[in-house]
C-alpha cells in the first residue's frame, strides 16, 4: 500500500523486493530517463513531493533542445506551466502569448470567456532553444533532483521480475542506478519502453508537415488561425 511518510515522501517499496530500501544500496526513489519537457516537469513535481530523483539526459550539453517542433504551447498547458513556476520566467525570456481560431467542417471554434467567468488562459510561442534549457535548468535547481547529463540508458536492472533501476553509459563508463520507480520520458522510440518490453502499436502515417516562421504577419485580432480541411490542415 502506498502512503506518505512524515516528510511527505511516498513509500511504496516492497521490503521483500528491496530489503535495503532505506540503505546505501538504493540510489534514488525515481529515475527519470530524458531531461526534456516531460522528464524535467516530472522530476520537479516528484521532488517537490519528497522523492529523490535522478534525471538522466543522454546529451552532455545542458543547452540541448528539440528542433522538430511547432515551438508553440497551447492554452491547455498554462496550468502546468503555472504549477512548475515557469510563467514569469517564460515571459522574461521573450515568450509571446498566443490565441487561436480553428476552422472545422462544423464551423469556427473561437474560445470565449463566459460573461461572468474568469479570463481564458493563453498559450505561448517560444523557441525550444529557449524553453528546453530553461525547464532543464529549473529541474536541476530543484532540491531533491540530481541532473545527470551525458547519461544514456543502456538497460534496466531487475529484482524478482520487477524493474529496480537502470544501467547507463556515461562519459566515465557504465554505471548502475537503483530506484523504486523508472520513468521513461525519452520520447519516440523510447529505449526504456523497449527494454521493459512494453507492447507497442504502429499506424501508417502518410501526412507530413512544413513549418516556417514569419515576422510582421497581419492576423485579425492577433490570433493564430488553423483550418482543418480533412484530411489536410493549414
Amino acid at each position: 500500500m502506498t502512503k506518505p511518510d512524515r516528510a511527505g515522501r511516498v513509500d511504496d517499496a516492497d521490503p521483500d523486493l528491496y530489503p535495503d530500501a532505506d540503505g546505501p544500496g538504493l540510489d534514488y526513489d525515481v529515475v527519470v530517463a530524458g531531461a526534456s519537457l516531460a522528464g524535467s516537469a516530472a522530476a520537479i513535481l516528484l521532488a517537490r513531493r519528497g522523492a529523490r530523483v535522478a534525471l538522466l539526459e543522454r546529451r552532455s550539453d545542458p543547452d540541448a533542445y528539440k528542433t522538430l517542433c511547432t515551438h508553440s504551447l497551447t492554452a491547455s498547458a498554462y496550468p502546468v506551466l503555472e504549477e512548475l513556476g515557469l510563467v514569469a520566467a517564460l515571459e522574461e525570456a521573450g515568450a509571446v502569448r498566443n490565441h487561436a481560431r480553428w476552422h472545422t467542417r462544423w464551423g469556427w471554434i473561437e474560445p470565449r470567456a463566459a460573461p461572468t467567468g474568469p479570463a481564458l488562459p493563453y498559450g505561448y510561442n517560444i523557441r525550444r532553444s529557449i524553453l528546453d534549457p530553461l525547464i532543464r535548468s529549473r529541474a536541476g535547481q530543484t532540491p531533491g533532483v540530481d541532473l545527470l547529463l551525458g547519461h544514456q540508458v543502456t538497460g534496466l536492472l531487475r529484482n524478482a521480475g520487477r524493474t529496480a533501476g537502470v544501467r547507463a553509459a556515461t562519459p566515465h563508463g557504465e554505471r548502475e542506478i537503483r530506484a523504486r520507480l523508472v520513468v521513461g520520458a525519452d520520447g519516440k522510440d523510447s529505449a526504456v519502453a523497449t527494454f521493459a518490453e512494453v507492447p507497442s502499436r504502429s499506424y501508417e502515417n502518410t501526412r507530413f508537415g512544413y513549418l516556417a516562421h514569419f515576422r510582421n504577419l497581419p492576423l485579425p485580432g492577433g490570433a493564430g488561425h488553423a483550418w482543418f480541411l480533412e484530411p489536410d490542415m493549414a
